[in-house]
């Protein structure tokens, strides 16, 4: 079934052992698994569709020491969105194991790669600089 509107769509999805489902997302959004229930060992869980736009209002912010688009970072963790985006470059490009790696959420990736496809000239310099 699904809810909402053009800006956020809510789909009931159905029931899973390990608690999470992945489903296809449409262009420019990401899929969030969040459960909402518990029956016999099965959970129901909710699949949120979030815009990039979403993703990156939740998740990024500027850095206030380092201002500029190529030094944005995670609000919780303050790492930095190249360093994700590094990361997730030299290691096979698995958001999940990059998630793993900084202990951040899986979604959090995920909005650092939004911005990363919106900003990709800067954070690619932000690389090179880096790497020198």
């Amino acid at each position: 079934m699904l809810y909402g509107n053009c800006e956020q769509q809510v789909l009931l999805v159905h029931y899973s052992q390990a608690g999470y489902c992945s489903q296809a997302a449409g262009a420019g959004q990401i899929s969030s698994a969040v459960p909402i229930a518990k029956d016999a060992g099965r959970q129901a869980v909710v699949v949120q569709q979030l815009s990039a736009t979403e993703l990156i209002s939740r998740y990024i912010e500027p850095n206030p020491h380092h201002p500029g688009p190529a030094d944005v970072r995670l609000k919780e963790s303050c790492v930095p969105v190249w360093a994700i985006i590094g990361h997730y470059q030299a290691t096979g490009r698995d958001p999940e194991y990059v998630a793993a790696s900084y202990e951040i959420p899986l979604e959090a990736v995920e909005a650092a790669l939004a911005y990363y496809r919106q900003y990709q000239a800067v954070i690619e310099a932000r690389l090179a600089a880096n790497a020198e």
